[in-house]
């Protein structure tokens, strides 16, 4: 979310050379600062980003992720609630949770380390904070938020919508 993708010149320059859409890492809407996500960037301008966007018909892909160490399942229902309030300004979104992948650093995060999983690449987690979920309540959170999206907004999860909504 940089500051420049707010500028109407560059919106109107970037619509008429063919953009069509773009790809944005929401990850969550949270109380708490996003620069626990690595994410020094304009994120409480999202509302503003968007219907920027859509001003200029250039659609909008969300990445979202629940369960990322110091976020709650709070956060993730008031993302939720932030999409489906939001809806005009979004065409597709992806839902997943955290993972914590091998050689990745997050401050009081443990990764439980298994012998007979040596080879993975990704680690489930204890929390040093008790809030945190845990990797299997991060992942029953997102498939059970991205069971409602399928229910309320079918298109935004749908494979072929996606291959096509750029071009209608």
């Amino acid at each position: 979310l940089e500051k420049a993708f707010l500028d109407v010149q560059l919106l109107r320059l970037l619509s008429k050379a063919g953009l069509r859409k773009v790809f944005v890492g929401l990850e969550l809407i949270s109380s708490k600062n996003r620069s626990n996500f690595n994410k020094n960037d304009n994120g409480h301008l999202i509302i503003e980003y968007l219907k920027r966007f859509y001003d200029y018909n250039i659609k909008v892909h969300l990445f979202v992720m629940v369960g990322f160490p110091g976020t709650t399942k709070y956060d993730a229902y008031g993302t939720m609630n932030f999409l489906l309030k939001y809806e005009k300004y979004i065409d597709t979104i992806d839902i997943s949770h955290f993972l914590y992948s091998k050689h990745t650093s997050v401050d009081n995060i443990v990764p439980i380390m298994e012998s007979e999983n040596d080879w993975t690449l990704d680690y489930k987690i204890i929390s040093s904070d008790v809030a945190d979920l845990n990797t299997d309540e991060a992942r029953i959170l997102a498939h059970g938020l991205e069971s409602v999206i399928i229910k309320e907004k079918p298109q935004w999860t749908h494979p072929i919508y996606r291959m096509y909504s750029t071009w209608i």
